[in-house]
């Protein structure tokens, strides 16, 4: 009993630490709020949307409105600046801050900001995203917000994270969930485009019956189609990845749409719903599941030589 006693003291006195008040304020109180939210002049629509996400839901979850206001010099007491002013690195770092009398929510890159916003909104005001669209929102109702000193800094574990969207591709509310989410992969979308990494992506890798011009693909490259009861088939369209001549023309159309989307990252995926090859090479591993990642090294390889 007494070591029950002692670690709830214990427990008491670092929820008390982690909660200490900060020389910042009182956020909003009784539906008002004497605080803004502040971005740079020539903000970045990521930077805009987070500002507008922040905006928004301190309005359903308190009632009182802070205005978004365009400031470079450095913000007075009482703004919550949203900046992607963070070290710049391959990986997204985020941060969560008071100082001067100001709240803090930074990204080491535009989209980033909206990671901050995100886990401010999570963390201190008890908001709840569990599935896209309105009905998967809980926001809580809150009169009163005294601002704690905030030092919150974040590094993903993963420089790539993604939920596939499977059916709902190009969904709108499912790309902005994923974003607030803090993945930053799986925009089919222009419209949300700036909240994530740049990828080229798709089911890349098979030969077309048809090529450019209607040219009859099988006639001139049967040995470029996959290899079904002992013959070549026009259905194979999955291809016969141990050909060379059917890989050099997979890596050449990769290299092309690299150059043509300027993409950070290319995400790609065989044709699916097809026949798979069973020439004597492309079966040489009898994993069927380890062909694929065997393959995909071997393209990810010849298009790094480019």
């Amino acid at each position: 009993m007494e070591k029950s006693v002692l670690l709830t003291a214990a427990c008491a006195i670092l929820v008390e630490m982690a909660t200490l008040p900060s020389n910042a304020g009182c956020l909003f109180e009784n539906g008002r709020s004497d605080w803004r939210i502040v971005i740079r002049e020539d903000a970045d629509p990521a930077e805009e949307h987070a500002a507008q996400e922040l905006q928004t839901n301190i309005v359903k979850i308190a009632g009182a409105v802070l205005p978004i206001v365009r400031e470079n010099k450095p913000a007075a007491p009482k703004a919550v600046v949203i900046a992607s002013s963070l070290p710049a690195g391959p990986d997204d770092l985020v941060a969560m801050r008071t100082a001067d009398g100001n709240l803090y929510l930074e990204g080491n890159q535009p989209r980033v900001t909206l990671y901050a916003v995100s886990h401010f909104l999570q963390d201190q005001l008890g908001a709840r995203w569990y599935w896209p669209g309105d009905d998967g929102e809980y926001l809580p109702k809150l009169d009163r917000y005294e601002l704690p000193e905030l030092n919150w800094r974040f590094q993903p574990g993963f420089r790539y994270r993604d939920l596939s969207q499977c059916s709902y591709h190009g969904h709108i509310p499912t790309e902005y969930w994923l974003a607030k989410m803090g993945m930053n992969m799986g925009c089919q979308n222009d419209r949300t485009a700036h909240l994530f990494v740049r990828a080229t992506a798709g089911h890349l890798i098979g030969v077309n019956a048809k090529g450019p011009g209607g040219r009859d693909m099988f006639a001139e490259h049967p040995d470029w189609f996959s290899f079904i009861d002992g013959r070549r088939v026009k259905e194979g369209i999955a291809g016969c990845w141990s050909n060379p001549e059917f890989t050099a023309a997979m890596v050449e159309r990769l290299k092309d749409l690299v150059r043509k989307n300027k993409s950070d990252v290319l995400r790609v995926f065989p044709f699916d719903t097809t026949l798979r090859c069973q020439c004597p090479e492309c079966t040489k591993n009898p994993d069927r599941s380890s062909r694929w990642y065997d393959y995909y090294a071997h393209l990810a390889e010849e298009v790094k030589k480019e």
